[in-house]
């Protein structure tokens, strides 16, 4: 059974490449760091404190409410802190690095960039330059908790799946795929994912020479993060270079140092210089960079084989969704880029979370486009998210609400609604695939044509009178039905699975007659249940390449017996088989096994009857005495 892979999943199979252990080594420690986003999870139960400023990294102040519903609820505002005041940062450097004042600077700079999370109760003492004076004061703020209402703890939650779901994914990639594509986009996912690390950073806050270590490394994973994502859109999805990209290739270690530099300059505010000009063009590098991987996607385009077309598109269309999300979310949770922008709006927390959330579409789009040689057309998932996303903006409000009118009046803990809204997300998710699945029954017009195409072969297949027009008509029928780029059949023989017909995008050069795998394959299954093929992987010696690949296993067969087995090839396009077009190939196969067991039946009788013809004419012309000297009577005729 060496050819055939597990149809149902199409995943890699067990001759895929493993890394060295040097590098699972390595693999493992990187994706350890990168899942220190699991703390957050307790915020969800247990929110973190807040002084209730914010400060950029030359020390203005220009946020005195914070998370909090109004002023007044704001530590900072209750303390005298007004918006244009500023932090003493030459006063409350780091220097020497164990000291309160560094704890107190990195409490309220470090890290994480705009509104600072710290355990509720601590307290912390800053050294203010007031906007209207020039004469410094101590001021000590205690940490309060936010009201943290029930749909923001669900997003916060979704927020922390979908981050710890894609960096395992981006992990197995490089697990099961070893090479610079896939530690180039892991590098990508390793930082930047929907994920939060604030619950991290609170623990640091207390160990400033961890929390300025952990800094060092941030930036030069960052750096990292964005040079391997360049090398992972210039070699995305068969894993190499062009040549026409090598300049670009051989620039990324240049790009890499100049990013790492600007992110470590910009932690300099922590040792009383001012960054904030720094910080903002650091930021804006890194989402240019964004910008240059789409521009390189969509470059690329052109020129790839239709398979490998298709993978590339899921990955552009990721890119498209997902980075400008991440980047509206971040540069509004981290920077003042957007402040001369809004005025006095700010989005809320709960607002850039939904764009975080978002932005694991692109984690999605790209795993699915690398692990997969062959993929579906990406308008199918996409018109997915977006019915889910339809569904569940109306529901979730009214459960947000409910929560809000009811919470009270229950007093049942925060971890109650947190499973209460998990099994609505469930609901609305099996929602989903009824709404789903009628929306394309409603709306896709070409699978109403294909599926017409092919109901409309069953007068053709019921007129068919023998085998090889019935092999004709499955292979025919499908691929102008389904625009496939090839398909075959096998007809059951007696030395196993044989092909009496040509085909489409077969010739006398490929495979005749298929090994005893297949017959055994087709057994263990459910009658009709068809069954994938991977390329590289799974298709045996003979078979058409390229384009032609057979994707799917096809058996037509009743409860009885497997009379053939049909290859079909991708969509000509490159698309894989969905779903829908598989349900409509197993009704094809359905409509043909019937008329291979009518046509076997026909010529059988028609046997049958030559047979008894034969017979009589002997018995007519050499009749046999019986014992007794009588005529043997002759043999009735079987019935046909």
């Amino acid at each position: 059974m060496e050819h055939l892979g597990n149809c149902d999943t199409g995943s890699i199979g067990a001759a895929a490449r493993r890394p060295g252990i040097g590098a699972r080594v390595l693999l493992c420690v990187l994706t350890a760091w990168a899942l220190l986003v699991v703390p957050d999870f307790l915020r969800v139960v247990r929110p973190l404190g807040s002084l209730g400023f914010a400060a950029n990294n030359n020390g203005l102040i220009y946020d005195v409410q914070g998370p909090f519903a109004t002023p007044a609820g704001s530590p900072a505002w209750q303390a005298g802190l007004r918006e244009g005041a500023r932090v003493d940062l030459s006063a409350m450097r780091c220097i020497p690095v164990e000291t309160a004042a560094c704890r107190n600077t990195l409490a309220v700079l470090g890290g994480m960039g705009g509104i600072q999370w710290v355990w509720p109760g601590r307290q912390v003492s800053l050294r203010i330059i007031p906007a209207t004076s020039a004469q410094a004061r101590n001021v000590v703020l205690t940490a309060r908790t936010p009201p943290v209402d029930g749909q923001t703890r669900l997003v916060l939650l979704l927020n922390q799946i979908v981050a710890v779901l894609f960096i395992l994914a981006a992990a197995w990639l490089v697990w099961t795929r070893p090479g610079p594509m896939t530690w180039g986009f892991f590098l990508y996912a390793m930082w930047f994912n929907p994920g939060q690390l604030y619950v991290f950073y609170a623990v640091l806050q207390e160990h400033p020479r961890a929390l300025l270590a952990q800094e060092v490394a941030q930036a030069l994973a960052q750096a990292a993060g964005y040079t391997g994502f360049v090398l992972f859109a210039l070699s995305v999805p068969h894993g190499t270079v062009e040549p026409r990209w090598r300049s670009v290739e051989r620039a990324l270690p240049p790009l890499a140092v100049v990013l790492a530099a600007l992110q470590l300059a910009s932690f300099a505010s922590a040792f009383g210089h001012g960054t904030e000009a720094v910080t903002r063009i650091a930021f804006l590098a890194g989402y240019a960079v964004d910008v240059l991987v789409l521009a390189i996607l969509l470059n690329r385009r052109s020129g790839q084989p239709p398979q490998d077309y298709q993978r590339l598109r899921w990955v552009i269309w990721g890119a498209m969704i997902g980075l400008p999300a991440f980047i509206f979310a971040d540069s509004n949770d981290s920077t003042t880029l957007w402040l001369s922008f809004w005025g006095t709006f700010s989005p809320s927390a709960k607002l850039l979370g939904v764009f975080y959330l978002l932005s694991g579409i692109f984690g999605y789009l790209v795993f699915e486009a690398v692990r997969r040689p062959r993929v579906i057309n990406v308008a199918i998932p996409l018109s997915r998210i977006t019915i889910l996303t339809m569904l569940l903006s109306a529901p979730a409000f009214i459960f947000h609400r409910w929560i809000d009118e009811y919470q009270a009046a229950f007093d049942r803990p925060g971890w109650v609604w947190i499973v209460g809204g998990t099994v609505f997300v469930f609901f609305v998710g099996k929602i989903n695939e009824l709404a789903v699945n009628l929306a394309e029954h409603l709306f896709s017009r070409s699978r109403h044509r294909a599926a017409m195409a092919l109901r409309a072969s069953d007068d053709a297949f019921l007129r068919a009178s023998t085998l090889g027009e019935i092999e004709n008509l499955v292979a025919m029928s499908a691929t102008q039905a389904l625009n496939l780029a090839s398909a075959a059949v096998f007809s059951r023989g007696e030395s196993g699975f044989e092909r009496h017909t040509q085909g489409i995008g077969w010739d006398a050069s490929t495979v005749l007659t298929l090994d005893a795998a297949y017959d055994a394959e087709a057994m263990k299954r459910a009658p009709a249940k068809p069954w994938r093929i991977i390329p590289g992987e799974t298709e045996p010696p003979g078979f058409p390449t390229g384009l032609q690949t057979p994707a799917l296993v096809m058996p037509i067969a009743d409860r009885l017996r497997t009379f053939a087995l049909a290859f079909y090839g991708p969509h000509r396009s490159g698309a894989d088989l969905d779903a829908e077009e598989q349900a409509l190939l197993v009704e094809l196969g359905a409509t043909a096994a019937a008329a291979y067991a009518r046509v076997e039946v026909g010529v059988l009788e028609q046997r049958v009857r030559e047979l008894e013809a034969r017979l009589a004419q002997r018995e007519a012309a050499t009749p046999e005495a019986s014992s007794d000297g009588s005529e043997r009577a002759p043999l009735k005729r079987l019935r046909p």
